[in-house]
């Protein structure tokens, strides 16, 4: 279970961000270079103490919170990259916030 245990030096809600990858960032197994646009909206980036957390809102009926990070991990960890060159910090932890179990689920 994820827990804040000091207060936020600061956080971010709603996060637009637009980035371009190289699809072979993304595709490992190709050798196309041509760029992707990622777009998306960041729920919340907070800072506490020395890290800094990306939390996504689910409501994502599942069985099992493993299943929540096998959907969603890609496209958290592509937001994590993007996030990163947008605002020039480094990401510590992603976590998925799912209103279905109501907990903290650590993404990497």
């Amino acid at each position: 279970m994820f827990f804040i245990s000091a207060k936020p030096i600061w956080a971010k809600k709603e996060q637009p961000f637009l980035s371009y990858l190289p699809y072979n960032f993304i595709f490992k197994n190709s050798n196309l270079t041509d760029k992707i646009l990622i777009q998306g909206v960041a729920d919340l980036i907070i800072k506490v103490e020395d890290k800094i957390y990306l939390i996504d809102y689910k409501t994502t009926k599942a069985n099992k919170p493993d299943q929540l990070v096998a959907k969603y991990k890609i496209q958290l960890d592509l937001y994590a990259i993007c996030l990163q060159k947008a605002l020039n910090v480094k990401i510590d932890n992603t976590f998925i916030y799912s209103f279905w179990f109501d907990e903290f689920i650590k993404i990497n």
